[in-house]
């Protein structure tokens, strides 16, 4: 994820694309930490997510291959609260962060 920290609201996108396995059908499953729901199981290796709120926020990738067996990896991300608006035009921009999977590979379990 990078970066792992901004000023809220905060859009991040997770992506686990860069996963290997040596089966095929690998499915995703995101769950960014604050309480909503998680996305997947799904095909699509990346989700995007924003965070409203500030905090420390814990993104948890889980790969899935078509054998049942899975790997997961986690990364923080901190969002600051967004700071009071005191201009009259407001920009609106929000930076954006990626969170990239790449070693996340099954588990190999008896």
């Amino acid at each position: 994820m990078a970066p792992t920290a901004g000023g809220g609201p905060l859009d991040v996108t997770a992506d686990a694309s860069e996963s290997t396995d040596d089966k095929s059908g690998l499915t995703y499953t995101f769950d960014f930490g604050d309480g909503t729901a998680a996305v997947g199981p799904q095909p699509d290796p990346t989700a995007p997510h924003t965070y409203a709120a500030g905090g420390t926020y814990t993104v948890t990738v889980t790969v899935t291959d078509s054998a049942g067996q899975t790997s997961t990896k986690t990364q923080d991300i901190t969002v600051t609260a967004p700071a009071a608006d005191t201009s009259s035009a407001a920009t609106g921009n929000t930076p954006a962060a990626s969170t990239d999977g790449s070693s996340s590979t099954p588990s190999q379990s008896g």
